[in-house]
């Protein structure tokens, strides 16, 4: 790939990741308290949450690349493959709680299926989606670490994903702490993508006669 190729593949995912960053930020600022008020899954505003969460996910996706590529070695690869992966497992989460959750939740006979200690989240399912969040966090402080010590994208990026690790442990953990996590992780997506997508890869020189 030569430098312009590469120029072109490194705005495009900045572009992404500013784009998810947003997305996702915005998912989170609006996501209801479901803990205080499990109503509120029934309502346009867990709807429109989830839907932003989902469809920013895939650009952030995309983006991740941009961030591995600034980075490189074994801490920024395995910041990315965790981050990545577990992003992807949650597309499927956030499709499910658009989609799903609602009419289950609708459904009176039904509801108790989303007790965290009912036969859905109780078991296997609820361990998956524990690992997933636990190799989410794993991912982002790795990927924050990693942009800390490769100096190449702004340090508060680095230090925003760090704080961003606990995002999706809540539940079990209070809902100020998802907002705070959250938040950190779209800001931490969109300043990186910013730096990403404003910097060009130095252009080789040009032979002269």
């Amino acid at each position: 790939m030569n430098t312009m190729d590469m120029n072109t593949s490194s705005r495009w995912h900045g572009l992404a990741l500013i784009v998810g960053g947003i997305l996702m930020g915005l998912g989170v600022l609006i996501h209801p308290n479901e803990a205080a008020d499990p109503g509120t899954v029934v309502t346009g505003r867990w709807a429109l949450a989830h839907g932003l969460l989902l469809i920013g996910a895939a650009p952030a996706l995309l983006g991740l690349a941009g961030i591995y590529q600034h980075t490189g070695g074994a801490l920024g690869f395995s910041g990315y493959l965790l981050t990545f992966s577990s992003i992807a497992f949650f597309i499927f989460a956030f499709a499910l709680e658009v989609f799903v959750v609602p009419i289950i939740a609708a459904d009176g006979n039904a509801g108790a299926l989303l007790d965290p200690a009912g036969p859905l989240f109780g078991g296997p399912l609820g361990l998956f989606l524990l690992v997933v969040a636990l190799a989410l966090a794993l991912g982002l402080i790795l990927s924050g670490v990693a942009i800390l010590h490769s100096g190449n994208l702004p340090k508060w990026s680095g230090i925003l994903l760090i704080i961003a690790s606990p995002v999706a442990l809540v539940p079990p953990l209070p809902y100020p702490v998802l907002l705070v996590s959250g938040l950190a992780m779209g800001l931490a997506f969109v300043i990186a993508g910013f730096t990403i997508w404003s910097q060009q890869m130095p252009m080789p020189e040009m032979a002269t006669t």
